[in-house]
Protein backbone atom coordinates (compact mmCIF):
# COMPACT_ATOMS: atom_id res chain seq x y z
CA UNK A 1 0.00 0.00 0.00
CA UNK A 2 1.38 3.42 -0.95
CA UNK A 3 2.20 5.74 1.95
CA UNK A 4 -0.12 8.47 0.72
CA UNK A 5 -2.94 5.94 0.57
CA UNK A 6 -2.13 4.89 4.14
CA UNK A 7 -2.36 8.51 5.29
CA UNK A 8 -5.69 9.02 3.57
CA UNK A 9 -7.05 5.77 4.99
CA UNK A 10 -6.05 6.70 8.55
CA UNK A 11 -7.53 10.18 8.18
CA UNK A 12 -10.80 8.69 6.92
CA UNK A 13 -10.85 6.28 9.85
CA UNK A 14 -10.28 9.02 12.38
CA UNK A 15 -13.10 11.08 10.93
CA UNK A 16 -15.43 8.12 11.04
CA UNK A 17 -14.76 7.68 14.75
CA UNK A 18 -16.21 11.12 15.37
CA UNK A 19 -19.47 10.09 13.66
CA UNK A 20 -22.17 7.67 14.83
CA UNK A 21 -19.92 5.43 16.89
CA UNK A 22 -22.93 4.08 18.74
CA UNK A 23 -23.93 2.21 15.57
CA UNK A 24 -20.73 0.15 15.83
CA UNK A 25 -20.02 -2.51 18.41
CA UNK A 26 -17.19 -2.03 20.88
CA UNK A 27 -15.24 -4.75 19.11
CA UNK A 28 -15.70 -3.08 15.72
CA UNK A 29 -14.41 0.20 17.10
CA UNK A 30 -11.50 -1.56 18.79
CA UNK A 31 -10.57 -3.39 15.59
CA UNK A 32 -10.69 -0.15 13.61
CA UNK A 33 -8.35 1.48 16.13
CA UNK A 34 -5.97 -1.51 15.98
CA UNK A 35 -5.97 -1.33 12.17
CA UNK A 36 -5.20 2.37 12.22
CA UNK A 37 -2.37 1.82 14.70
CA UNK A 38 -0.85 -0.89 12.51
CA UNK A 39 -1.15 1.35 9.44
CA UNK A 40 0.49 4.27 11.26
CA UNK A 41 3.37 2.04 12.36
CA UNK A 42 3.80 0.80 8.79
CA UNK A 43 3.86 4.33 7.39
CA UNK A 44 6.30 5.63 10.01
CA UNK A 45 8.67 2.72 9.37
CA UNK A 46 9.30 4.04 5.84
CA UNK A 47 12.56 6.01 5.53
CA UNK A 48 12.09 9.75 5.91
CA UNK A 49 8.49 9.51 7.11
CA UNK A 50 7.88 11.83 10.07
CA UNK A 51 4.41 13.28 9.47
CA UNK A 52 3.23 15.10 12.57
CA UNK A 53 -0.32 13.70 12.42
CA UNK A 54 1.00 10.13 12.28
CA UNK A 55 3.35 10.70 15.20
CA UNK A 56 0.57 12.19 17.29
CA UNK A 57 -1.72 9.28 16.35
CA UNK A 58 0.66 6.43 17.09
CA UNK A 59 1.53 7.55 20.62
CA UNK A 60 -2.05 6.73 21.66
CA UNK A 61 -1.68 3.11 20.48
CA UNK A 62 -1.11 0.67 23.35
CA UNK A 63 1.25 -1.62 21.42
CA UNK A 64 2.68 0.36 18.52
CA UNK A 65 2.99 3.59 20.51
CA UNK A 66 5.49 2.42 23.14
CA UNK A 67 7.47 0.54 20.51
CA UNK A 68 7.69 3.68 18.37
CA UNK A 69 8.72 5.86 21.31
CA UNK A 70 11.40 3.38 22.38
CA UNK A 71 12.82 3.33 18.86
CA UNK A 72 12.86 7.13 18.76
CA UNK A 73 14.85 7.28 22.00
CA UNK A 74 17.49 5.05 20.44
CA UNK A 75 18.18 7.58 17.70
CA UNK A 76 16.94 10.98 18.86
CA UNK A 77 19.47 13.76 18.23
CA UNK A 78 20.75 15.89 21.08
CA UNK A 79 18.10 18.48 20.30
CA UNK A 80 15.91 20.01 23.00
CA UNK A 81 12.73 20.22 20.90
CA UNK A 82 13.00 16.63 19.63
CA UNK A 83 13.82 15.27 23.07
CA UNK A 84 11.07 17.26 24.79
CA UNK A 85 8.44 15.81 22.42
CA UNK A 86 9.61 12.33 23.39
CA UNK A 87 9.77 13.24 27.08
CA UNK A 88 6.21 14.55 27.04
CA UNK A 89 4.71 11.41 25.49
CA UNK A 90 6.99 8.91 27.24
CA UNK A 91 6.05 10.36 30.63
CA UNK A 92 2.46 9.35 29.89
CA UNK A 93 3.13 5.80 28.68
CA UNK A 94 3.51 2.96 31.17
CA UNK A 95 5.11 0.19 29.09
CA UNK A 96 8.05 -2.09 29.89
CA UNK A 97 9.73 -1.68 26.48
CA UNK A 98 9.76 2.08 26.77
CA UNK A 99 10.73 2.01 30.45
CA UNK A 100 13.78 -0.15 29.65
CA UNK A 101 14.84 2.21 26.86
CA UNK A 102 14.48 5.26 29.10
CA UNK A 103 16.76 3.62 31.66
CA UNK A 104 19.31 2.72 28.99
CA UNK A 105 19.32 6.22 27.53
CA UNK A 106 19.72 7.89 30.92
CA UNK A 107 22.67 5.68 31.88
CA UNK A 108 24.44 5.63 28.50
CA UNK A 109 27.41 7.99 28.74
CA UNK A 110 27.86 7.91 24.96
CA UNK A 111 24.53 9.70 24.50
CA UNK A 112 24.05 13.47 24.44
CA UNK A 113 23.31 15.28 27.69
CA UNK A 114 19.92 16.61 26.51
CA UNK A 115 18.69 13.10 25.64
CA UNK A 116 19.91 11.71 28.97
CA UNK A 117 18.26 14.45 31.04
CA UNK A 118 15.05 14.11 29.01
CA UNK A 119 14.98 10.37 29.69
CA UNK A 120 15.45 11.02 33.41
CA UNK A 121 12.57 13.50 33.45
CA UNK A 122 10.30 10.95 31.76
CA UNK A 123 11.33 8.31 34.30
CA UNK A 124 10.56 10.72 37.11
CA UNK A 125 7.03 11.22 35.82
CA UNK A 126 6.49 7.46 35.64
CA UNK A 127 7.49 7.27 39.31
CA UNK A 128 5.39 10.33 40.17
CA UNK A 129 2.48 10.58 37.69
CA UNK A 130 0.98 13.62 39.38
CA UNK A 131 4.22 15.62 39.43
CA UNK A 132 5.42 18.05 36.80
CA UNK A 133 9.13 18.07 36.03
CA UNK A 134 10.78 20.21 33.36
CA UNK A 135 14.24 20.82 31.96
CA UNK A 136 14.28 24.17 33.73
CA UNK A 137 13.75 22.43 37.10
CA UNK A 138 16.99 20.47 36.82
CA UNK A 139 19.25 23.07 35.18
CA UNK A 140 22.32 23.62 37.37
CA UNK A 141 23.10 27.11 38.68
CA UNK A 142 25.64 29.19 36.81
CA UNK A 143 27.90 29.48 39.85
CA UNK A 144 29.04 26.79 42.25
CA UNK A 145 26.55 24.17 43.44
CA UNK A 146 26.12 24.70 47.18
CA UNK A 147 23.15 22.40 47.70
CA UNK A 148 20.74 20.15 45.82
CA UNK A 149 17.17 21.52 45.94
CA UNK A 150 13.91 19.61 45.99
CA UNK A 151 12.76 20.22 42.42
CA UNK A 152 9.34 20.03 40.77
CA UNK A 153 6.22 19.54 42.77
CA UNK A 154 3.54 21.00 40.53
CA UNK A 155 0.37 18.93 40.36
CA UNK A 156 -0.92 17.60 37.04
CA UNK A 157 -3.84 15.40 36.01
CA UNK A 158 -1.63 12.31 36.13
CA UNK A 159 -3.16 10.84 32.98
CA UNK A 160 -1.10 7.90 31.75
CA UNK A 161 -1.74 5.13 29.23
CA UNK A 162 -0.99 1.52 30.10
CA UNK A 163 0.90 -0.08 27.25
CA UNK A 164 0.57 -3.61 25.88
CA UNK A 165 3.49 -4.64 28.12
CA UNK A 166 2.69 -2.84 31.39
CA UNK A 167 5.27 -1.81 33.96
CA UNK A 168 4.61 -2.54 37.65
CA UNK A 169 2.38 -0.16 39.55
CA UNK A 170 5.37 0.93 41.65
CA UNK A 171 8.52 1.84 39.74
CA UNK A 172 10.13 4.39 42.08
CA UNK A 173 12.79 1.92 43.37
CA UNK A 174 13.92 1.11 39.82
CA UNK A 175 13.92 4.78 38.85
CA UNK A 176 15.91 5.96 41.87
CA UNK A 177 18.56 3.31 41.06
CA UNK A 178 19.17 5.10 37.77
CA UNK A 179 19.43 8.54 39.39
CA UNK A 180 21.72 7.24 42.16
CA UNK A 181 24.04 5.49 39.71
CA UNK A 182 24.57 8.75 37.80
CA UNK A 183 24.75 10.94 40.91
CA UNK A 184 27.57 8.77 42.31
CA UNK A 185 29.73 9.59 39.27
CA UNK A 186 29.96 13.34 39.86
CA UNK A 187 33.52 13.73 38.56
CA UNK A 188 32.86 11.56 35.51
CA UNK A 189 29.53 12.94 34.33
CA UNK A 190 28.73 16.19 32.47
CA UNK A 191 27.76 18.81 35.04
CA UNK A 192 24.15 19.18 33.89
CA UNK A 193 23.59 15.39 33.71
CA UNK A 194 24.99 14.86 37.19
CA UNK A 195 23.00 17.75 38.65
CA UNK A 196 19.74 16.52 37.10
CA UNK A 197 20.29 13.04 38.51
CA UNK A 198 21.16 14.37 41.97
CA UNK A 199 18.17 16.72 42.04
CA UNK A 200 15.72 14.05 40.89
CA UNK A 201 17.18 11.52 43.31
CA UNK A 202 16.59 13.94 46.17
CA UNK A 203 13.04 14.60 44.97
CA UNK A 204 12.17 10.92 44.71
CA UNK A 205 13.47 10.29 48.24
CA UNK A 206 11.34 13.21 49.43
CA UNK A 207 8.34 11.70 47.65
CA UNK A 208 8.94 8.35 49.36
CA UNK A 209 9.07 10.02 52.76
CA UNK A 210 5.83 11.86 52.01
CA UNK A 211 4.06 8.85 50.46
CA UNK A 212 3.93 10.50 47.04
CA UNK A 213 4.14 8.70 43.73
CA UNK A 214 4.59 5.07 42.79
Amino acid sequence: MRIDHVIAWIATGLLSLTGPVAAQSNEQVAERIRSECRAAAQALSSPGTEWRDLRERIVSCRDEGPAYLAEQWRRVPNDTAAVDWLRFHSARTRDARLFAELRRTALDRSRGDVARVGAMLALMNLADPFGAYWFSDVRPPADSIRRIPIVGGSTTAGQQMTGAQPIPARVAPAVVEVFAAIARRRTEEPRNVWYAAAALERRIHFNTEQGIGR
